[in-house]
């Protein structure tokens, strides 16, 4: 500070102008030194260049010839300051220049800020897309079942369904369709007979029409070949190999009895499992191999029931009554049409207690307990047609609905 007062000292004593002396080495004035005395407002007043003094040419000439720098700074830093506008676009959009180029003055983030915060700001001013659910089509059926099996196909719809048309082995069946848990829902009975069917693929075809649009689904099921046992027989010859003059005879009931085991209605009334037609113990099941007098015959395609002579017998399921008659091999026989395919039948009956036309109720009893037809003994052959064939029912009395789907 010392070295500083006494320029200043000198200055006045000797009458020279500071910025001369500034830009003399020799004074020792170096750059930092007393920055507040090169401020722009002090280098514009400049109240001692108003006194007159005598001047050394050496030292005024340098300060008229060569300008001085450091003035130069503050007197252009002026001007910039007063051209600097304020950032309207940071503060204040303008929606007329959105399309336009920024200057080289805007800053990225003055840019993108406003940006940010409209977003940010307002969630609610963005419209939510409302996404439609894809409804759902689903077809449940099993990959395998057993030669004379009986199982099950269910189709399950978000949406009501127009229309539903089942094809398996060259049958087509239309199932009636409900609504269960606020789904839409198709079921139907299918199976092979152990007479027909051999092992190997089937292909199982689903079409359903649903909101005006035809959907078709396929599924491959694998019969599989079972174990049935072989079952011997001695009966009298007449009921081995029936006389001709019954040929007839046989031919016309085989007949009325093809078109009542293949009937299908459009509504369905069984429901899983059925109802035991007598409780007795089954003495002959399902697919066993007959031979009789030492002759191999067609497979046995039911159950035989042990059932005193007399004993009610009662209906697996509610339906109508399509059938009565008494057959050659038979004797007294009921069918009873379930829809959509499904129809019992009760054998060997000694009285029938309902008559073609009749609507039972699942339980009620439609004929009694005899030896009829080809029988050797009181019991009841009980056999149950799905979409035609002889399947085994024996599943149906403890299965329900969902196992068979399995």
């Amino acid at each position: 500070m010392r070295r500083f007062f006494l320029i200043v000292f000198l200055t006045a004593l000797l009458g020279l102008p500071l910025n001369s002396l500034a830009q003399d080495s020799s004074f020792g004035l170096e750059e930092g030194d007393g920055p507040s005395l090169l401020t722009a407002a002090n280098t514009q007043a400049q109240p001692v260049q108003a006194a007159p003094a005598p001047a050394a040419p050496a030292v005024t000439a340098p300060a008229q010839a060569t300008p001085d720098p450091v003035e130069a700074e503050p007197a252009q830093a002026a001007p910039a300051l007063d051209q600097v506008s304020p950032p309207p676009a940071v503060v204040e959009p303008a929606p007329a220049e959105v399309g336009s180029a920024p200057t080289a003055d805007v800053s990225v983030p003055a840019a993108t800020a406003p940006v940010q915060a409209v977003a940010g700001s307002a969630p609610d001013s963005v419209e939510p897309v409302q996404v439609k659910p894809v409804p759902a089509l689903v077809l449940a059926a099993p990959r395998k079942a057993g030669v004379g099996k009986p199982f099950l196909v269910r189709l399950t719809s978000d949406l009501p369904m127009e229309s539903v048309l089942i094809r398996w082995q060259g049958r087509e069946v239309v199932p009636s369709i409900s609504v269960w848990n606020d789904r839409h829902v198709a079921l139907a009975m299918l199976g092979t007979d152990v007479l027909t069917e051999r092992p190997g693929k089937e292909e199982l075809v689903v079409v359903a029409s649903v909101a005006g649009k035809e959907n078709t689904l396929r599924r491959t099921v694998r019969i599989a070949p079972e174990d049935y046992p072989k079952q011997e027989l001695t009966l009298p010859e007449k009921m081995v190999s029936p006389p001709k003059e019954v040929h007839d005879r046989i031919a016309a009931e085989r007949s009325r009895t093809t078109a009542a085991k293949d009937t299908v209605s459009a509504r369905r009334m069984w429901r899983l499992p059925l109802e035991r037609p007598v409780q007795g113990k089954i003495l002959s099941v399902y697919g066993a191999q007959r031979i009789l007098n030492g002759k191999p015959k067609n497979p046995h395609r039911g159950l035989d029931f042990r059932s005193p002579m007399g004993n009610p017998v009662k209906c697996v399921d509610s339906g109508r009554v399509i059938l009565v008659g008494d057959h050659y091999y038979a004797g007294n026989s009921v069918y009873v049409d379930h829809g959509n395919g499904v129809v019992s039948m009760y054998f060997h009956l000694s009285e029938p207690t309902v008559k073609e036309g009749d609507e039972v109720r699942r339980g009620q009893t439609i004929g009694l307990t005899g030896m009829t037809g080809r029988a050797t003994g009181p019991h009841l052959h009980f056999s149950l047609s799905v979409q035609g064939d002889l399947v085994d029912p024996a599943p149906l009395f403890t299965s329900t609905a969902d196992k068979l789907l399995r």
